[in-house]
């Protein structure tokens, strides 16, 4: 994603975004699923998405970021992946960045349904919303 980020068309490494044109209000960040499908990823991953929050900084100053967890994912790599995106929201924050922040969607639920491939069904994505647009509210004061 740090690469494709930088793209406006993802497969065409020319194709590079101008990020003054439509700055956003918020940034949330819900990457690592597939990261830890296969287990624990390891401090690649942490280093990787502390990067891409810095990345994120640097072309959007001043925006709130949410750090997210994941839907998808639970147990033992949930726990993980939670520690993860911590520790990369707290290098930040040490850093002098405070505003970035974890934000952790609840594990979807099989009575809900499931989308392709185990993705959340609209009824989950509903479920999502519901959770984030309060806080983005209180972020922006809207």
């Amino acid at each position: 994603m740090p690469v494709r980020y930088l793209r406006t068309l993802p497969e065409e490494s020319a194709s590079t975004v101008d990020f003054a044109r439509q700055p956003p209000d918020v940034i949330v960040v819900n990457l690592g699923t597939n990261d830890f499908a296969h287990g624990d990823p390891g401090q690649p991953f942490t280093d990787a998405y502390t990067s891409f929050l810095g990345t994120l900084r640097e072309h959007h100053p001043g925006v709130p970021i949410l750090a997210a967890l994941s839907p998808m994912i639970d147990g033992t790599a949930r726990a993980q992946a939670r520690a993860d995106i911590a520790a990369a929201v707290k290098a930040r924050n040490d850093g002098g960045d405070a505003l970035v922040q974890t934000f952790a969607f609840d594990v979807q639920s099989a009575s809900d349904g499931y989308g392709c491939d185990y993705h959340p069904s609209p009824t989950t994505h509903q479920k999502m919303a519901d959770k984030l647009v309060p806080v983005i509210r209180a972020l922006k004061r809207w």
